[in-house]
């Protein structure tokens, strides 16, 4: 989440013209030290532990900034992060940490990422976006929403391994406990659709268009329904930011009404979500307020209702067969229905 103009503005002079912003030291010039000084000096400061008996605590501010230079440098591993720090004393400094000791362990690394809750760098995040509005680098007039999945690290998910139950979602994965299982849809070519199941969860976001960068975020597991997730993540983005929103684009999975009625009523905005053909039903019949009508533009017959596991259904037939107003009228269906042979046929049934 840096910008260069928003971070160097204030160090370095600068020349502005009507399309473009000449720095007087490229950024790319700078030395890694100096731009992530520049960068760590944005962090919210964070309470310092309470002094206990022992070896003194490594400042949770050194520990932030290391999991943060580690995201950065695209580390995977924790014990690789400790082997960086290591052989880089000229990066722990930036960091708060003394290049003459030794780094903290990824053991450390890794309990104070359990012992904070995830509030907690959801605050950090906050305070780094508001900060981010303040210095123009956000704009808030055009935001996304989308989502991306996360496969966790269990035998599951290796295809190599050869199991019966692997999809079962009634047995959970004993790596993991917490994992669900979900569903990616890919089009690896055009007009060419593969499912693939996958045990783990699933990253939600509202980002900046401009910027592309997060503004709300979160992890749930993979069986969470995106829609619902995505029209609370609206509901974050307006309780927690005043911005001046036009626009909210995303894919054709959040084309729900509960979304739309949320951007258009509540934002005042603009959708820019594609129609999901899932959602259009072919129907042979019109709702209007007065009733039920046909193809034909008829009132059509209330012939009763059925209960099919447990779901209760509205069953309507040809109106030209069983009422009387219409017997002698028509010889042949208005509208051509295939089943105007058969007028007991039913036409329609819904909840």
């Amino acid at each position: 989440m840096v910008s260069f103009r928003g971070t160097f503005s204030h160090t370095f002079p600068k020349m502005e013209d009507a399309m473009h912003q000449y720095f007087l030291l490229a950024p790319e010039s700078i030395p890694p030290r100096a731009r992530y000084e520049k960068l760590f000096d944005n962090l919210p400061e964070l309470s310092s532990e309470r002094t206990r008996q022992g070896r003194p605590p490594v400042p949770r501010d050194a520990l932030l900034k290391g999991l943060i230079y580690r995201n950065l440098r695209g580390i995977t591993k924790l014990v690789e992060l400790e082997f960086e720090l290591r052989n880089n004393p000229s990066i722990a400094e930036p960091l708060g940490l003394d290049p003459r000791k030794k780094p903290p362990s990824d053991e450390r690394f890794s309990e104070f990422l359990r012992s904070n809750p995830n509030g907690y760098f959801q605050h950090v995040r906050e305070a780094l976006v508001h900060q981010l509005i303040t210095e123009g680098v956000i704009s808030g007039r055009g935001v996304g929403l989308d989502s991306c999945p996360i496969e966790a690290l269990v035998r599951r998910n290796n295809l190599k391994t050869s199991m019966k139950d692997r999809y079962d979602k009634y047995h959970l994965p004993s790596g993991d406990t917490d994992v669900r299982l979900g569903v990616c849809v890919h089009f690896p070519s055009p007009f060419q659709k593969k499912i693939h199941y996958f045990w783990g969860y699933r990253n939600h976001i509202v980002n900046d268009l401009d910027s592309e960068l997060p503004l709300v975020e979160t992890t749930l597991q993979a069986n969470k329904d995106e829609k619902k997730v995505g029209l609370s993540l609206l509901e974050k983005l307006c309780q927690d930011f005043s911005l001046p929103t036009e626009v909210v684009a995303g894919d054709a999975n959040y084309d729900v009404e509960a979304i739309l009625r949320y951007i258009i009523e509540e934002m005042k905005a603009e959708a820019m979500i594609p129609r999901n053909p899932r959602n259009t039903q072919d129907t042979h019949y019109t709702l209007k307020k007065d009733g039920v009508y046909c193809q034909a533009a008829l009132p059509v017959y209330r012939k009763g209702k059925m209960t099919v596991k447990g779901i209760t259904y509205l069953q309507y037939s040809c109106p030209l067969h069983w009422r009387k107003e219409f017997r002698g009228q028509y010889l042949l269906c208005p509208a051509g229905h295939p089943s105007s042979s058969d007028r007991r046929a039913v036409m329609c049934s819904f909840e």
